[in-house]
């Protein structure tokens, strides 16, 4: 397993984690950085609906800083070489 891959089981792990503590803004982190690995492999459709997940937990609880962080993450694998191999 490659490093990506145990980031992806890690980011997998904490957000599941936050679930179960009710930790809406570490779930929201979790989603965050999943999505991040997800992109590094190249897993568009996956990262996207990670980002989205994320923002919107942002949103719930009034962090719009990050919210715009997510939201900016879509657009750029939305807008980026490659974004449609894979959904």
């Amino acid at each position: 397993m490659g490093r990506v891959e145990e980031a992806i089981n890690a980011h997998t792990r904490a957000r599941d984690l936050h679930q179960q503590v009710g930790g809406a803004h570490g779930e929201a982190t979790a989603w965050n950085n999943l999505g991040t690995a997800l992109e590094q492999v190249r897993r568009f459709g996956e990262a996207i609906d990670a980002f989205a997940r994320s923002m919107e937990l942002f949103r719930a609880v009034g962090d719009n800083d990050w919210a715009a962080i997510a939201q900016q993450n879509i657009a750029e694998i939305q807008q980026g070489p490659g974004a449609h191999d894979e959904t």
